[in-house]
């Protein structure tokens, strides 16, 4: 079985749940009154419209939005 392609040094998976958090901060601070659009979320954050709409969906759930 080979090693992992990253170290935690290189930035491993908490490296990436930090940055997620930090962007999701970034994005209720941004639009707090409203949900932004997958074109706000693309322009903002450089992210493909898949995970922009992921984003939207995860932020309707937090929000109690159906």
């Amino acid at each position: 079985m080979s090693a992992q392609p990253w170290t935690e040094e290189k930035g491993g998976p908490r490296h990436y749940t930090s940055v997620t958090i930090e962007m999701a901060f970034r994005a209720a601070h941004r639009w707090p009154s409203r949900l932004p659009t997958w074109q706000e979320l693309v322009e903002a954050y450089g992210m493909n419209r898949a995970t922009a709409y992921r984003w939207i969906r995860a932020m309707k759930d937090a929000r109690g939005i159906a």
